[in-house]
């Protein structure tokens, strides 16, 4: 999740021994862990609330975007329409 290596983690307990001293340690490493489990108890909490209250969407029967193989001739096709070359008349530009 967070990607921290030993050294990482070491250095990190040095630095809460000296800030917070040995005596607060494990008080804080307590509180620590009442807090993260409480976290998780209310995400869970509201992660079943939301799919009670939520619909789920049931699969119907058509999807909604059907494959046909017309579709895939469509989009290869090449357009139908006349190709604005500098020598086409569809530019529209006024005759002066």
């Amino acid at each position: 999740m967070f990607d921290i290596g030993l050294q990482e983690l070491i250095l990190i307990f040095v630095i809460a021994l000296l800030v917070f001293g040995p005596k607060n340690l494990p008080q804080l490493g307590r509180s620590l862990g009442r807090a993260m489990r409480e976290f998780k108890k209310a995400s869970a909490e509201f992660e079943s609330t939301i799919r009670t209250t939520t619909p789920c969407p049931t699969r119907s029967s058509t999807p909604l975007l059907p494959w046909k193989p017309q579709s895939l001739k469509l989009l290869r096709a090449k357009p139908s329409w006349p190709s604005e070359g500098p020598g086409s008349s569809t530019h529209g530009t006024a005759a002066g």
